[in-house]
């Protein structure tokens, strides 16, 4: 396991969580406000040249997650190896900021 790719799984769980979440928000107020019932009489009785937000026909899709690949991030050793290098290059004067 990886501490970045552990963050992104958390971070993606997460996000699952609280659309399922606001999802069944949503819903809750529709019934408690009646939306469906009213949103039908609009339709039933609306002038036909005044569109509608979204038409019932078109139902809401939910939001996909892809998988990521998995990417081989370096490990300790190798980033060691790395700031090391970048240490001795600045040492050196070879980058100029």
């Amino acid at each position: 396991m990886n501490i970045f790719t552990d963050s992104v799984d958390l971070a993606e769980e997460t996000l699952q969580i609280v659309t399922q979440k606001q999802r069944a928000k949503i819903e809750e107020i529709k019934k408690k406000t009646n939306y469906d019932s009213t949103r039908s009489l609009l339709e039933k009785y609306a002038d036909p040249s005044t569109p509608l937000r979204r038409p019932p026909s078109q139902p809401h899709t939910p939001l996909t997650i892809t998988p990521r690949p998995n990417v081989q991030t370096p490990g300790v050793h190798e980033r060691n190896q790395l700031l090391q290098l970048s240490r001795a290059y600045f040492s050196i004067g070879y980058f100029v900021l």
